[in-house]
């Protein structure tokens, strides 16, 4: 996770978390939170479900607040070895969360 976080750039991007009043990327289940970190043109999405049993979330994404557009990135779940593994995600599609589990995205240029 510290390789992946330093090859973001983390400790240089701005956190824009799940409890502000309008935040960057918010999700559409109760209780799955998403806490995001820009840096550029790409941006650290941690999801965080608070959720009994496992369930499907869609990413609501304020775009325009991220100077990207939806045509021109990609969503990936990258590898992390004995946490997470690789997935390539739709952009207007679901993403499965374990339950009372989490799981980190990279949402970036084409």
């Amino acid at each position: 996770m510290w390789k992946l976080w330093d090859g973001f750039g983390i400790a240089d991007a701005k956190m824009a978390g799940f409890w502000e009043d309008n935040p960057v990327v918010s999700t559409n289940q109760k209780n799955v939170y998403a806490t995001t970190y820009i840096f550029h043109y790409k941006v650290l999405v941690a999801i965080g479900s608070w959720v009994d049993e496992p369930v499907e979330v869609n990413l609501n994404i304020d775009w325009e607040r991220l100077g990207l557009s939806p045509d021109g990135v990609t969503i990936e779940a990258p590898e992390i070895k004995d946490y997470q593994n690789k997935r390539l995600f739709k952009v207007n599609g679901s993403i499965p969360i374990a339950a009372k589990r989490d799981l980190l995205l990279v949402i970036s240029k084409k």
